[in-house]
């Protein structure tokens, strides 16, 4: 995965960002309630650039976004779309924000349930991506 120390840079306060602040987007969804992002590798490949799949993770609720997502591109309806990562600094304060485009779902999970631990639901998504840019 991409080291997030060699993305991020100093906070306009020469304050280094930490990986725990941050906020995930996903144009045309509500869902933004990610508590963990696993970056794609950027990779060469005869010269051209290709991303391995990016993962991204948050508990699972009754809103339907992220399923319904994954259903419409099984069903061969594929609506790629734009996936936003934002760092933060301590205050909240947008300082960067990572744009991934023509994301699309190659797979989807749920975690396993356990009536012994009391542990969260956990929904994942994991997505190819097109390309990436630094804003």
């Amino acid at each position: 995965m991409v080291r997030l120390c060699m993305l991020v840079g100093m906070s306009a306060a020469g304050d280094p960002l930490t990986a725990m602040r941050f906020r995930v987007e996903i144009d045309g969804l509500k869902a933004s309630d990610f508590f963990e992002v696993l970056f794609p590798e950027a990779v060469l490949e005869a010269g051209r650039e290709r991303f391995t799949p990016m993962v991204v993770r948050r508990a699972a609720s009754a809103d339907r976004e992220l399923s319904d997502w994954w259903d419409q591109t099984a069903r061969g309806r594929p609506a790629p779309r734009t996936l936003s990562v934002i760092l933060l600094d301590a205050r909240g304060h947008e300082q960067i924000r990572l744009k991934f485009a023509r994301a699309r779902p190659v797979r989807y999970a749920l975690s396993p349930l356990n009536a012994v631990d009391p542990a969260l639901l956990m929904e994942t998504i994991e997505l190819e991506v097109e390309s990436f840019e630094r804003g």
